[in-house]
């Protein structure tokens, strides 16, 4: 049920929100694009994560080459499957319809619904933390080792997916020190066959990410309270009224789910609990409380973006689905109904709202498709592009130039770009967020090239390649 509903939620808000894109997608497909095509990643351009999303754009990039939204799709299908992982631990923690409440609480969050339909590493490292979660409550050494390679896996795909070993630690504290040593040799031996590359991959993943700029208080700030907070009111709520439980009565989450995982092999169906109305009252354990709550601290990160709380979802999810067992079944239908009726609006804010409602990235394809048809006409297919974001050379299946996008321009000056340019270039400059050229640049694009306004975009195209209409 809860599989089914996450599914069709997230195809819905997908439709919904179609013409919309975050300029990180086309860093990840076009530079597991090239890839694919022989270049080398840290060496033959910058890439500011560890590997693992890049080497899951470089495998399927035949797929993607076909209709790039399939990597859409796949996000949907791995958030759908973290869904069901929230549901089973609901499930396991209280009642079956914790289960199916906190499921659906899961598929209704706002931060979840936009990031499973944007190509990206939360979601993985989402599903990823989230089954290793699950797995080491099945107070077993052997699921222990899986843990700990599911949390190794999380952080060779992104850094912040260690945000999951406090839950690890808490949950289980025996097995979690077992669980550790096999996600540091798990990373130790994915990033192995990058070792030629270990410096560069360290100032590229940590070093630069650390020091590039600081975003201003106000917006970390404010992006926190309404990405982890707001988003989440009824976690919020669900920990003021467990608060008093906490402090009153202390029950470890072993012990709290070893009742229901002793039922097997007794002749019992370990996934359907019969648990007491005294169970169903106990306060949250203190893995899953914590599990939210820490999100707060991405407010201290030098950035904060809205895709960084996923990983605090589906504490919150667990904690609402708690929360809503203690209500009426009729509350509980009220509540999925405005919750669908939030989710549509929120993919209407998404898709009418500008290119950046509510700190969301929401730039808009309809917007660019004019610099992309101008590519496809007037350059040549060799012909590379030069653009300050990857989508344009991606969409029209031109090779980049210097692997530039925004990131790269405080690192280089506008002789670097010069000096790449040839005779077959175009160059694209973006209006607005996340856009831009180093200092200098642009003066030189207007005395060699043919600049061109789309509207959206600023286009510079080489001599010979102007066609009159």
């Amino acid at each position: 049920m809860v599989a089914g509903f996450a599914l069709a939620v997230r195809l819905a808000f997908l439709a919904l929100t179609s013409d919309t894109y975050d300029y990180d997608e086309f860093v990840a497909l076009l530079l597991g694009r090239d890839w694919a095509h022989g270049s080398v990643p840290y060496r033959d351009f910058m890439f500011f994560h560890p590997p693992g999303i890049l080497v899951l754009t470089r495998a399927l990039e035949p797929v993607f080459r076909l209709w790039w939204p399939f990597a859409r799709v796949l996000m949907a299908i791995i958030d759908t499957a973290t869904a069901v992982l929230v549901g089973l631990l609901g499930r396991q923690l209280w009642s079956r319809r914790a289960g199916l409440a906190s499921g659906a609480a899961y598929a209704l969050s706002p931060v979840a619904l936009i990031s499973s339909v944007r190509l990206g590493e939360d979601p993985i490292i989402t599903f990823l933390g989230i089954l290793g979660v699950f797995l080491i409550l099945r107070r077993s050494p052997g699921w222990s080792v899986g843990a700990g390679a599911c949390l190794g896996v999380a952080i060779w795909v992104k850094y912040p997916a260690a945000y999951f070993l406090p839950a690890f630690v808490l949950a289980a504290p025996r097995r979690a020190p077992l669980a550790a040593l096999r996600a540091a040799a798990t990373v130790a031996a994915l990033m192995a066959p990058f070792y030629v590359d270990w410096g560069a991959i360290y100032q590229q993943s940590v070093v630069f990410q650390r020091t590039r700029w600081l975003m201003d208080t106000g917006v970390r700030v404010q992006t926190t309270m309404v990405f982890w907070f707001t988003a989440n009111i009824l976690a919020v709520a669900a920990v003021c009224v467990a608060a008093p439980r906490t402090l009153g009565r202390s029950r470890s989450a072993d012990h709290t789910i070893a009742g229901v995982l002793s039922t097997a092999g007794q002749g019992e169906e370990p996934w359907a609990p019969t648990l007491t109305p005294s169970e169903l009252s106990l306060a949250p354990p203190a893995w899953v409380t914590f599990g939210f709550v820490l999100g707060v601290l991405f407010a201290f990160n030098s950035q904060v973006y809205y895709h960084y709380f996923i990983v605090a979802v589906p504490f919150a999810a667990l904690l609402t689905g708690w929360l809503l067992v203690r209500t009426g079944r009729r509350v509980t239908k009220i509540l999925l109904v405005i919750g669908l009726t939030l989710a549509a609006g929120w993919g209407v804010l998404l898709e009418k709202g500008g290119s950046a409602p509510l700190y969301v990235t929401a730039a808009h394809l309809s917007d660019i498709r004019p610099t992309v048809r101008l590519l496809n006409v007037l350059q040549p297919r060799n012909g590379k592009v030069l653009a300050d974001r990857f989508e344009y050379a991606y969409l029209a299946n031109r090779p980049a130039i210097d692997q530039y996008f925004w990131n790269v321009g405080v690192l280089v000056g506008p002789d670097v770009l010069e000096g790449r340019l040839g005779p077959v270039s175009a160059v694209v400059l973006s209006h607005g967020a996340s856009s831009g050229f180093p200092a200098g640049f642009v003066p030189y694009l207007d005395a060699h090239f043919h600049r061109v306004e789309t509207g959206a975009n600023t286009v510079w195209l080489a001599g010979g390649y102007i066609q009159e209409p």
